[in-house]
């Protein structure tokens, strides 16, 4: 499926760049090599293994008695055989002591410059303010990556900041889609130096602000609904308990200027950098 999307190819090539160990570094999916050689045998034994009650947050929404959902729960999956889930086998990822570099060829014109920072899980003390920052970055047309390479330079036609909340650390990526003719080098120099330029001069105040004003009116938006805000009960439960969904929020909101500074700091190290290009198509 992702094989004629040159973005995916790119996530996954800057996946397996940063993550030499750990599980975070496969595709989902798992590689074309693995699907290939699996038997009916096989996924079977992995469907009876991990797809049980046990394994499973079921989150209920809307104007019902808590009695009826535990009957209806009891009716649903009631007769299931409880199964013991095979716990994961611990792949620590070793620390990152150089930056590191890939390339991917794309069947397209534009070009895509990536770089990426291992950060810690979501359940950090740091998560708020890494949260806040990537709004900093990213988060509409004044933003600093905006600034930088989109309406400054004119370097890039998009550019973004993005960290997925994760059960382990995972990565924090700043990502640009050059204009067609762009170069890559100058493009990923420009990246870097917004980095710089804020680590340099700090963040403002009102940019701070700004950028919690986008994640409420973000958080504001996915549960406005009864299934966006099932989802993310049960996203939260999966991480340890619901209850730090709006610890998370609560947090946010506290995030002040010397925080980001710190993070900054701590985690956008440009020793343990891992940078991929997907390069354009030059025919």
């Amino acid at each position: 499926m992702l094989d004629d999307d040159p973005d995916a190819a790119l996530d996954e090539a800057i996946n397996a760049l940063a993550f030499t160990r750990h599980p975070y570094g496969l595709p989902v999916a798992g590689l074309r090599s693995d699907i290939e050689r699996l038997s009916l045998v096989d996924l079977k034994a992995f469907y009876d293994s991990y797809y049980t009650p046990g394994n499973a947050i079921l989150a209920v929404v809307g104007d019902v008695r808590p009695e009826d959902v535990t009957s209806f729960i009891a009716g649903a999956f009631g007769a299931i055989e409880a199964a013991a889930v095979p716990p994961p086998a611990p792949r620590p990822e070793p620390p990152q002591v150089a930056p590191r570099h890939t390339e991917v060829v794309g069947d397209d014109r534009a070009a895509r410059a990536v770089v990426a920072f291992r950060t810690p899980e979501a359940t950090h003390p740091d998560s708020a303010a890494l949260e806040v920052l990537a709004h900093v970055l990213a988060g509409g047309r004044s933003s600093r990556l905006q600034r930088g390479l989109v309406r400054g330079r004119r370097l890039a036609a998009e550019a973004s900041a993005e960290r997925v909340l994760t059960a382990e650390p995972g990565l924090y990526t700043v990502s640009a889609l050059l204009r067609i003719g762009a170069e890559l080098e100058p493009s990923h120099r420009a990246m870097i130096a917004v980095l710089d330029d804020l680590r340099a001069s700090g963040v403002g105040d009102e940019e701070i602000e700004k950028a919690k004003s986008l994640l409420r009116l973000e958080y504001l938006a996915s549960t406005e609904t009864s299934l966006g805000l099932a989802g993310s009960l049960a996203f939260w439960e999966s991480l340890g308990g619901w209850a730090l969904g709006p610890e998370f929020e609560a947090r946010v909101s506290e995030i002040a200027a010397p925080e980001i500074a710190r993070v900054l700091e701590l985690y956008f190290r440009l020793e343990a950098v891992n940078s991929a290009w997907r390069l354009a198509r030059t025919s």
